[in-house]
């Protein structure tokens, strides 16, 4: 299935096809699974060029590297190398085509995009040792040593703020729940055989993640 949509409605309208599909497939008894690829192009993109880029993530990330049943956001810049990331539907507990808007914009408020830039930046840097080449690997880095080093990282800026009457001790509570959240979307994971392994980590997403915060526009 092919479908143009706005960047906002793209990925719930995927997750609510792929629930259809599966849904109409039960009452047949079939074991469906869907596998799902967005590609975030510029409005004067040229057509083919889109159509063309869009198999890519379907195939090789999705299919090949993610393995089935999951799907895979991809930006394509005009200026740049992509921006990508995969996942599947639903893992650690999370269904992500519901989390992932909603833990870009917590993470990047649109109007601290200057703050949003350095976290990101530092963060991606940090992480890039546990990236590409892990990923073929059976490894999980230990979400314990990571999600402090991306809470002290996120509350290294003084511009963000809470409300007056949080102590700061429910600022850190705040910051480390949304840093797990970001720690379980930023660990790759590989389904095969019905078992989901994993494989290092995506810090590719953090970008991409700001994109759909910023709802494409560029700061």
């Amino acid at each position: 299935m092919l479908a143009f949509l706005p960047l906002g409605t793209a990925l719930p309208c995927a997750s609510c096809l792929k629930t259809a599909y599966k849904e109409e497939a039960e009452h047949t008894g079939l074991n469906l699974t869907v596998s799902a690829a967005i590609l975030y192009a510029h409005g004067k993109s040229p057509l083919q060029a889109v159509l063309t880029s869009v198999h890519n993530p379907l195939d090789d990330v999705v299919k090949e590297a993610a393995g089935r049943d999951a799907v895979a956001l991809r930006v394509e810049k005009r200026s740049g190398p992509p921006l990508q990331m995969a996942k599947p539907w639903t893992s650690r507990g999370h269904d992500w085509a519901e989390k992932i808007s909603h833990l870009a914009t917590r993470i990047f408020p649109q109007e601290e995009s200057s703050y949003s830039s350095r976290f990101l930046y530092k963060v991606a840097k940090l992480l890039t040792p546990l990236g590409e080449e892990m990923r073929w690997d059976s490894f999980d880095p230990r979400g314990e040593n990571i999600v402090p080093l991306l809470t002290a990282e996120y509350l290294r800026n003084r511009e963000l703020s809470w409300p007056s009457h949080y102590s700061k001790e429910e600022i850190e509570a705040d910051v480390q729940e949304k840093m797990l959240g970001l720690y379980n979307l930023l660990v790759w994971e590989r389904r095969e055989n019905g078992e989901i392994k994993t494989g290092g980590l995506q810090p590719e997403i953090l970008p991409l993640l700001r994109f759909l915060a910023s709802k494409g526009v560029e700061r």
